[in-house]
Formats: C-alpha cells, structure tokens, sequence
C-alpha cells in the first residue's frame, strides 16, 4: 500500500514538473521586450505632431500600445510580445494618409528606431452647385437670368426676350415690357444704339449675355431721376466679364438659287475707352425691309416729323406669310456708332447711318365677274418699285454737372 503511494506520488510529482517547465519556457517566450523609437515627418521632411500611433500584434491583433504624441514629433515606448510573433505600427493623422507597416522581432533585435514619413492627404469636397434664381427684383431692376429662358434654337436677342415673363413685341415691331414701350437698350450701361431698339433685338449676340437688366421709372435725362418721373422703361444687357476683354459679335451669311443671298456682321468692341459698334446687313431677301425699320435709323428730328411726311404707298403684304417670298430686294444697310474716349462727365459720340435698298414687287390678280348671263375675267397686274435711301451723320456732345 506504502510502495503503491510511493508510485502515484512520483508520478504526478513529474507531471507537474513538466508543466512547470513548460510554463516557464512559454512565458519567457511571450514577454519579449521591444523597445520602439520614431520620429514623424511629413514627405517633405518637415516635422509632424499631434498624431496617433497604435502598436499591435500581427498574430493575434492586440493592441500593445496606443498614444498620441501631443506636440512632439517623435516617440519612445517599449511593448511585450511574443518572440515568434511580429508587431504593426500604425499612424494616423487628420491631415495625412494613414501609416502601417509590419516588422519581425526576436530576442536578437528587440529594438527598433524607424523613421515614419507621412503623405499629405487630398481633401476633397463634396461637389455643390450653386443655381441662380431666373428671376429676381432690386428696387426698379428687374434682372432676367439669360440662360434660364434660352432653349438652344435661338438666333436672336427678341426670341429670348419673349420668353422672358411680362415682353411682347406688337405688330409694329415695337418691344413691350406689362404693354409699356421700351424705348433704350444699353450694353453694359453704355449707350450704343440705345435708341434703336428694333436694331439692337434683331441682331445683338446673345451668347455674350450674362441677364438682362429691366429699368423702370427712367428718365431720359438721368440727372433728373428723383425730380421729374417720366416713368420710361429701358433694358441694361449686362455681359458675361470674360466676353467684354476684348471684341466680340456674330454673323449670319447665306446664299441660294435665284441670286439670293444674306450678310450680317455685328461687331461689338467696348472694353476699351474707345467703344466702337457695327452692325452691318446686306441681302436680297427682304430681311430688315419696311418703313418702321427705316424710320428708326433716321434722326431724331425726322422720327418726330413722321406723322407730317407722306409715306411710300408700300406693298401688299400676305398676313402670317414671310415677305421674304413675295419681295425683291437689294439691300444694303451699315450703322456704326463710335463713343470717343472723353471725360468722365463728358459723353461724346459719333454715329453713321445709310441705307440703300432696291425693293420690287410684282402681283397678279384675276377675277371672274357675272354679267347677266355671260362671265367676264379681269385681271389686273401691278409693279411696285421702291428705292429707299437714307445718309446720315450725328455727333452728340453731353456735359453733365
């Protein structure tokens, strides 16, 4: 009984020998101590503080050590791991791409001294877009944002503006805003035909056009605005800053059966003190042709006497059919205004004006008329020949006190 006690203890004494041992063996293995400097630069080696740096266990993912470095720019720490195991440090800042990298350690090299270089990070922003209201009210102006109304089919500065809420343009060619007469259309606060405005909406860019800017409560002297209301309505085209550097315009040239052709330049040029405007046409397609069209190119003077001059006997015009097909013309029309470069409260401008045209019409008309019991046709055949001309020269000097 004594002997068999004996064995029993022996052989538990050796279990728990080798437990020991083993023990021992396996918690020296995983208290290796590592000792661990850094220094954080950015990749331009300039000094980097306030990061954070995590230090952790490549075998079993846990964190040895975490700390930020405050307002330093390096680091010393020591950490226990295991001897076959390897750490990942990792560094993070607000500003900077995120660090890591993996090193192998044992009980020879159980130091480490790394230089950590961090990237700048690219912030980018959430893309916001900024839309302009179409319409919006400043006192008397009333602006129009060009490119809410424009559709991509225009050619024209009045096929916008009747898009535009509150214009018309009636049946004499007239522009109308709540059924009010425009009576100027200035570029960019500059009067360049201002007042001929069936000129300016019929053939000034509208790529060039920033909004468009409807004053109300106008006078024409712009002295006596607050003194003497005359309630005018006038239209400010305000350009795009990038278009007014240097000179800009368009042109339409076109050329058919029947020696018909069309040629249109306009040429703006008012970034300079010298401000100079044309607007050309020649054509044999009827464009531009009419008495109301004439009228506004001739002085002032001459527009006020109109009532009292006996106008051409004119043509038979078919209603909602183009006079484009039914009218000869040879037409040639050139305006050019220059406003010379002057004073601040001194305006001076010169402007030129010609119109030379050779309009023709030619109808027919049959009729069948009863006469008892016999039908008689008449038929009657017109010519209508018409040579406009119009030469005129206006300087215009304005001090203002």
């Amino acid at each position: 009984m004594v002997a068999l006690n004996k064995q029993l203890f022996f052989k538990y004494f050796l279990i728990a020998c080798c437990i020991i041992f083993f023990s021992a063996t396996n918690s020296q293995a995983q208290h290796l101590k590592v000792k661990i400097k850094g220094s954080i630069i950015a990749n331009n080696d300039s000094a980097i503080n306030n990061a954070y740096v995590k230090i952790s266990s490549n075998k079993s993912k846990m964190i040895l050590a975490y700390f930020n470095t405050a307002n330093k720019t390096h680091f010393s720490t020591s950490v226990n791991c295991n001897e076959e195991d390897s750490i990942n440090i990792t560094v993070t800042h607000i500003a900077y791409e995120t660090y890591s990298e993996i090193f192998f350690v044992n009980a020879l090299n159980d130091s480490l001294s790394i230089t950590i270089s961090l990237i700048p990070k690219a912030n980018t922003l959430n893309e916001i877009t900024v839309n302009a209201p179409p319409i919006w009210i400043r006192g008397d102006t009333t602006f129009f944002r060009m490119n809410a109304f424009k559709e991509g089919d225009e050619r024209k500065l009045n096929e916008v503006l009747v898009k535009m809420p509150g214009f018309e343009i009636d049946e004499n060619g007239n522009l109308l805003y709540k059924k009010r007469r425009v009576e100027k259309v200035m570029v960019d606060g500059d009067d360049i035909f201002a007042d001929k405005v069936k000129l300016m909406i019929n053939n000034f860019p509208i790529h060039v056009i920033e909004n468009v800017q409807l004053l109300e409560n106008q006078n024409s002297n712009p002295l006596l605005k607050g003194i003497v209301n005359e309630n005018k309505v006038f239209i400010n085209l305000a350009l795009q800053k990038s278009k007014i550097k240097s000179a800009f315009g368009n042109g339409e040239i076109g050329i058919g059966t029947l020696k018909r052709y069309l040629i249109k330049p306009v040429i703006f040029s008012i970034y300079n003190k010298l401000k100079i405007a044309y607007i050309g046409n020649a054509n044999t397609v009827g464009d531009g042709i009419g008495w109301r069209e004439d009228l506004e190119q001739k002085p002032g003077q001459m527009q006020s006497n109109s009532n009292w001059i006996m106008n051409d006997l004119g043509f038979n015009m078919i209603p909602n059919f183009n006079n484009t097909r039914y009218i000869d013309t040879k037409r040639w029309s050139n305006n050019i205004q220059i406003n010379l470069p002057s004073k601040k409260k001194v305006k001076k401008q010169i402007e030129l004006n010609s119109i030379i045209d050779n309009q023709s019409q030619f109808t027919y008309n049959q009729s069948s008329l009863l006469n008892n019991n016999t039908f008689i046709t008449r038929v009657d055949t017109n010519l209508i020949h018409q040579k406009p001309l119009l030469l005129s020269a206006n300087y215009t000097l304005e001090q203002n006190f």
